[in-house]
């Protein structure tokens, strides 16, 4: 190969015929012992690893003397995926009414925990039905041996689960999915690959795409305008009798990652030279020293310090910019380094930036203040997904060696770059691969170019995955960790809290979740709703629809309930 950006060992499980009797034996056991979910996500396993073991693959040899025929096996999985759904819909039908018996008891009244208990196990159950669905319409031999009545009820359960709200919405629960799609406002398509669309809307969508991006990307003034202000605010702070020679202020965050806009505000960092101790930087009294000379100095304006802060700023405003001047955050320079090192990986990572953060801004789901994610955890979810492309558009560059792409045959091992974080003295180990010039570059897009997918054709597989293939119960998004990584690891590491919204890992700060803003069920499933609806507009999308589709995709949405505009308003409703 030209390159090999990281390997491992894959094993090769083959289920044949002979293991399934006792392993359904098994399933049926957990199922009746009312472990349903448990026993739904394992008889998934086994459609995910046996094949065709009922198909002429499955004939390589002849059965000994005594041996079952190979058409029992697709007796035994049809009779236990049938068992399976009944069961798991009459543990559904239990937990309703449970529910509702609660529902009828004060608050007061019920057993502590009773409603949250019931409510997660009718979740557990509701998604392990979903999964095993999802693995018998994968095993064309499982559907294949399916009677007319079963492939319709399994096909009818699909099309009734919402991934919104990760439930079966059926009319004898209450629910009904055409109420729901109508609330929704378009039909959820989760079926429908991005690899089976017809060439000509992609291109009409990249046509798109570059009409829009030279007004969404940054002027040719950008960088220059925001170096005179760094320049003109260094040589005020390092002027002052309380800062120690050698200190330099650096630019950091969307005005030095290569994905900022005009916009942007202006994140400045003081970095003290490396031969003073930290424990002789006093950041508290540095940040109320600096607040207090350019408020003297009359060249900013709106002035407020926060020298008790986490990390202690000061915010101003500075010739119509937003600006914000830390003390002593080398984590945020490094993190901004690989972040601008990305966006130079390949050439269609920063359209794709661009494109996505103002669809999640036209959407209402670009604040974190407001619950929601932030430009950086939106960029974080491209970095990954753009890594576990089946070809990588960009390799992980925290799994590179320093000498890629000749790294020396006797290597150890990758090098680690330790920097002490700011607030609790751990170090944090901040390595990775830098390309050394512009040659090192061309080596890593010539590597991403094996990738042929257009702009459009890795926007439309973005919205897919994170609609319809990203498991968000089990899986966090991470850079650092090619495919992701566990949340049950993180809870066990990290001592992150489990549940089934979206959570980002931090690249360097490994036990930060930068998805922690969204922290409420409702603005989680906006922002799938809206991967949704984005999915569904593209994979729907007719021949005179196509020129207007990036419009439609991005044009407004109107403010969601928990906006603080709409927060504040009167009741009206209830006033009447």
């Amino acid at each position: 190969p030209v390159a090999t950006y990281a390997t491992s060992i894959a094993f090769a499980v083959a289920v044949d015929w002979r293991d399934l009797d006792t392993n359904l034996k098994f399933v049926s056991q957990q199922l009746k012992a009312k472990k349903i979910s448990s026993g739904l996500r394992q008889l998934a396993q086994i459609f995910d690893l046996c094949g065709d073991v009922t198909g002429p693959a499955g004939r390589s040899r002849q059965p000994d003397a005594g041996e079952r025929p190979h058409a029992g096996s697709a007796r035994m999985l049809t009779a236990a995926l049938r068992e399976a759904i009944d069961l798991a819909l009459k543990d559904l039908r239990h937990q309703a009414n449970e529910l509702e018996k609660l529902a009828a008891v004060p608050v007061e009244e019920q057993e502590p925990g009773a409603e949250t208990k019931a409510i997660r196990r009718s979740h557990d159950t509701h998604l392990g039905l979903h999964v095993l669905l999802v693995a018998t319409k994968a095993n064309p031999a499982v559907l294949a041996h399916l009677d007319d009545e079963q492939r319709s009820r399994v096909s009818h359960l699909q099309s009734c689960f919402s991934p919104i709200k990760d439930e079966f919405l059926l009319e004898e629960f209450g629910r009904s999915i055409a109420s729901h799609v109508e609330e929704l406002g378009f039909q959820p398509v989760p079926h429908m690959d991005p690899a089976g669309y017809p060439p000509e809307l992609f291109q009409a969508l990249d046509k798109s795409i570059l009409e829009l991006l030279p007004t969404l990307l940054p002027s040719p003034s950008f960088l220059p305008v925001r170096e005179q202000i760094r320049q003109r605010l260094e040589q005020v702070v390092v002027s002052l009798p309380d800062i120690p020679p050698g200190t330099r202020l650096h630019l950091f965050g969307s005005s030095m990652n290569n994905f900022g806009s005009d916009g942007s505000d202006l994140d400045m960092c003081l970095a003290m030279p490396p031969s003073l101790p930290p424990d002789q930087v006093d950041p508290s009294a540095i940040i109320e020293t600096i607040a207090a000379a350019l408020a003297e100095r009359g060249i900013a304006q709106d002035l407020a310090p926060r020298p008790t802060a986490r990390i202690p700023v000061v915010s101003f405003s500075c010739e119509g910019f937003e600006c914000d001047i830390s003390v002593h955050n080398p984590l945020a320079l490094r993190n901004t380094r690989l972040l601008h090192v990305y966006s130079r990986c390949d050439h269609r990572v920063r359209p794709l930036a661009y494109v996505i953060k103002h669809w999640a801004k036209q959407r209402h789901m670009k604040n974190a203040s407001e619950g929601t994610l932030s430009s950086y955890g939106y960029l974080l979810c491209l970095l990954h997904f753009l890594q576990t492309r089946p070809c990588p558009v960009i390799p992980n560059l925290q799994l590179l060696h320093p000498e890629w792409p000749f790294p020396p045959t006797n290597t150890q091992g990758l090098p680690s770059m330790l920097v002490q974080h700011p607030v609790d003295d751990r170090l944090v180990n901040t390595y990775f691969y830098e390309p050394k010039d512009d040659s090192y570059f061309a080596q890593l897009q010539r590597a991403g170019a094996r990738n042929t997918e257009s702009v459009a054709q890795l926007l439309a597989g973005f919205f897919h995955y994170y609609a319809n293939k990203f498991d968000y119960r089990e899986d966090a998004v991470s850079v650092r960790v090619t495919g992701g990584v566990k949340k049950i690891v993180k809870a066990e590491h990290d001592l992150w809290p489990t549940h089934a919204r979206l959570s980002i890992e931090d690249p360097f700060e490994t036990w930060y979740d930068v998805a922690h803003p969204v922290k409420k069920q409702s603005r989680f499933e906006w922002i799938r709703k809206e991967f949704l609806r984005a999915h569904a507009l593209i994979a729907s999308a007719a021949p005179e629809t196509v020129s207007s589709l990036l419009a439609t995709l991005v044009e407004e949405a109107p403010a969601p309930p928990f906006t603080r505009a709409n927060e504040n308003k009167p009741d009206i409703t209830a006033a009447d």
